[in-house]
Order: C-alpha cells, then sequence, then structure tokens
C-alpha cells in the first residue's frame, strides 16, 4: 500500500523533492511489510495568481449582491473588503488666560540652614521637644530625657549627615577607625540613641479606642499638618507638573505599596507637585 503527501511549503520554504534510496544501503533493506511513503511536491502558487484567484471567486458573489446598496459612496473592492472611513471630531480651542502673576525675585542666595528654617518653623520644632520630652516621662518617670530644641536640631543635623556618608551602621560615626567629627562632636552617641529611642510627633493618649483606625498617619499628624501648610505658602509658577515618588521604605505598614518597575520597589506612595524652578 502507497500512501502520497503532497508537500507544497515547509516553514515558508519550499522542499525539493524526495530523493531515491539507493538500493545498497542498509536503509533499503527494510521488511516489506512496511508502508512505502512517496514525498510528491507541487510548486507553489504565486502572491498574482493567488489574488486572481480570489478576484474570480469573488466575482461569482458579485451577483448575490447587486440588490445590496453599498453604505458609503465607494463600492466594496473584490479581495479588498470594506473601506473604512474615519472622521476627526471636531474640537473646541479656548483660549488661555495670561499669566499675571509675577514673582519676586532672590536678592541674594540663602544658606542651607536659613532655608531649612523656612521649611520648619520653630513652632514645629517646639511641639516636637514636647512630644519627645512627654513620651519619656510616659515611658520611665524616673528617668526623663529633659531634650532642648538646640539638641533636637542637632540631632536632625546628625541624621542628615549620616544620610550623605551612608555608613553601615550608625555607631561607626563615633569610633575610633571610622569617626566623623561632624557627628561626633557635635552630640555623644548615648545621647543620640537616647532621643532617637523616644522621638514621638503625637501624644499616644489621644488615639483611644473610639479614634483606633481611622487616621493611619495619626503618629505623625502634626508634623504632617506643619510641613503641608508651610508648602502652600511658598508662590507657585505658571507651568506645573504632578508625579508620583516613592518613600523607600521596607518595615511593617499597612500603607506600603511595591511596585517591581521602580528603582525603589517597596515604600509610600506619595503625589509631588512640581514647577519648573525645580520646586517640588
Amino acid at each position: 500500500m502507497t500512501s502520497i503527501m503532497e508537500v507544497s511549503k515547509f516553514y515558508g520554504k519550499v522542499r525539493g523533492t524526495a530523493m531515491p534510496i539507493p538500493a545498497g544501503s542498509e536503509d533499503s533493506e527494510s521488511s516489506s511489510d512496511e508502508d512505502e511513503v512517496v514525498v510528491r511536491v507541487e510548486p507553489s502558487v504565486s502572491n498574482e495568481q493567488q489574488e486572481d484567484s480570489d478576484n474570480e471567486g469573488d466575482g461569482s458573489n458579485e451577483g448575490q449582491d447587486e440588490n445590496e446598496e453599498p453604505d458609503s459612496e465607494e463600492a466594496l473592492q473584490p479581495g479588498i473588503g470594506r473601506r473604512l472611513l474615519w472622521k476627526s471630531a471636531i474640537r473646541a480651542h479656548y483660549p488661555v488666560p495670561a499669566w499675571k502673576i509675577c514673582l519676586a525675585t532672590a536678592e541674594r542666595v540663602h544658606s542651607p540652614t536659613y532655608c531649612f528654617r523656612q521649611m520648619f518653623s520653630p513652632e514645629c520644632f517646639k511641639h516636637i521637644v514636647e512630644q519627645i520630652n512627654l513620651y519619656s516621662v510616659q515611658s520611665n518617670v524616673n528617668a526623663p530625657l529633659n531634650c532642648s530644641e538646640k539638641e533636637r536640631e542637632q540631632f536632625i543635623g546628625c541624621a542628615f549627615h549620616m544620610g550623605i556618608y551612608g555608613v553601615p551602621a550608625q555607631h561607626m560615626c563615633w569610633q575610633t577607625h571610622s569617626r566623623i567629627d561632624k557627628i561626633a562632636d557635635a552630640m555623644p552617641m548615648r545621647r543620640w540613641e537616647q532621643i532617637k529611642a523616644n522621638l514621638h510627633f503625637n501624644d499616644n493618649t489621644m488615639e483611644g479606642p473610639h479614634n483606633l483606625g481611622q487616621d493611619p498617619l495619626f503618629k505623625i499628624r502634626p508634623f504632617l499638618d506643619f510641613t503641608v501648610e508651610t508648602m502652600r505658602s511658598i508662590p507657585l509658577t505658571e507651568h506645573l507638573s504632578i508625579d508620583e515618588q516613592i518613600i523607600p521604605f521596607k518595615g511593617k505598614s499597612h500603607l506600603k505599596n511595591y511596585n517591581p518597575k521602580k528603582p525603589h520597589k517597596w515604600g509610600y506612595k506619595v503625589y509631588v507637585l512640581c514647577d519648573s524652578k525645580g520646586m517640588a
């Protein structure tokens, strides 16, 4: 029994005719019970011939649609199908109001300390110091911290320098082989650890059972209110842009987001309003 396989193309390429097996090869000694397979290759049909055959097939169906009128002025072309006509929507252009606000120019470049004090008012630091001392008394009445506003500013300055130098551990800033004079001379390590352990921005007793879980940012709500009020006092320019920003954080918090496409995948997502002058 002989089966014929008609093969025209294989992966887009025309295959050649199968070569006969020589009589003296080992493959020719197969058993006679096996079926003989003959491969027949037909020439591939060119694109022009295929289009002609499609046109002939469409022409045979033209008589069935003679009574139907096309939707548009242009008739249906055989072999192409219905032609789509796109209509552009009419857009209204409203006049843009002119920018009338004149921003004040800086008379001189201020120091970083002056800019920092403008962003964080003395009332903000006073509130933070009060909450630190209050929490230290709530934790241990016999050992109050008695933190001052000057020590609070020194603590923030040391934290900024630690972020700039990027030491693996905070205690290395006071060690002999890795000492950082701007940090070690400003505050002893024991005092730094005490302020850090008692750092608070709000009174924990105000969050009773009736307010539990209503404000996820209760711990830092007063500090955020001070910051937002200061940010809103900054004059805005004409061209603004809003974008999201990730504050890196990997601790335990239900407000933490995960985005694998960001450089910092874990953290808090906030929205930042930026202007053309570089102010955020």
